[in-house]
């Protein structure tokens, strides 16, 4: 009898073993987050919706942005998706108070080649990645310290919300 259960948990230990090599089972528990990005077709710009497996943790919402700022797979890449935030953008830290989360950018999110248009797309991808996936508003923090505007005219000087974002 004691051999039976014996083998019983060994067959399981192996099965599950096997089971976590080859990804079908992972121990490490995930959330889907939903990340934007754009697409030009035909010359339209379109946004696109990316769903991401974010692992759960105390720091879901630092690993949802540190997702965004990587930009697109490169399977999304070759697909013609999009980031418009430019690429050294550093996450430098968060901070959560009053259902506002307080995200502080390297000075790099200043720099945006695309003009006026990527300088709206760059904030629209964080404003609307944090507001979906976890219902917060976005104060915007560059080298910790808060700026009145980006790109000559677009304020970011106090929290931004939904009314700021694409899908409305």
């Amino acid at each position: 009898m004691k051999f039976n259960r014996f083998l019983l948990r060994l067959i399981a230990i192996l099965i599950t073993g096997t089971l976590i090599s080859s990804g079908v089972y992972s121990l490490t528990q995930t959330n889907e987050k939903t990340i934007l990005f754009y697409h030009i077709d035909r010359g339209d710009l379109i946004e696109v919706l990316v769903y991401r497996r974010i692992p759960v943790s105390n720091s879901q919402l630092t690993n949802t942005i540190n997702t965004l700022l990587a930009g697109p797979t490169r399977q999304e890449l070759n697909r013609g998706i999009m980031s418009f935030i430019p690429r050294d953008t550093r996450l430098l830290g968060i901070n959560i108070r009053e259902n506002i989360a307080y995200i502080n950018l390297s000075s790099d999110f200043l720099y945006n080649s695309y003009g006026r248009e990527g300088y709206t797309r760059q904030l629209n991808q964080i404003v609307w990645t944090v507001v979906n996936g976890f219902a917060l508003d976005v104060q915007i923090l560059i080298e910790g310290r808060i700026i009145d505007y980006i790109g000559g005219d677009i304020w970011i000087g106090g929290p931004l919300a939904r009314i700021f974002m694409p899908f409305n």
